[in-house]
């Protein structure tokens, strides 16, 4: 898809959506349409094309043998997975330097 062109004097700019730029020298083009008359025939093109009825499409799909669905898909809630908690291993003291000391009932000291 490109954006309206610039025309210049002696040159014409093409740009694209994401920055690409092509240029033409203006030799043969003369009249090129302007912004709003392209927005407007795009418009009248797009007002143009014919809408069926909700009710006929509805025939059409039970005459070709397709089920229409009407309700939405109900989604099953998510379930929360139960984290384990982590098991609290006693300290083992190898050192005998440390043997008489509880390290299991140690709090944390407040300042």
């Amino acid at each position: 898809m490109t954006l309206p062109p610039i025309v210049k004097d002696d040159f014409i700019i093409l740009r694209d959506l994401d920055g690409g730029e092509i240029v033409f020298l203006n030799q043969s083009v003369s009249n090129l349409p302007t912004e709003d008359d392209v927005l407007d025939r795009i418009r009248e093109m797009w007002e143009s094309v014919p809408v069926p009825n909700y009710q006929n499409v509805l025939e059409e799909l039970n005459r070709a043998g397709i089920k229409h669905q009407t309700e939405e898909a109900k989604k099953e809630p998510v379930k929360k997975i139960e984290k384990r908690k982590k098991y609290k291993r006693r300290i083992k003291i190898t050192n005998t330097h440390v043997k008489g000391l509880d390290l299991n009932n140690l709090s944390k000291q407040e300042d």
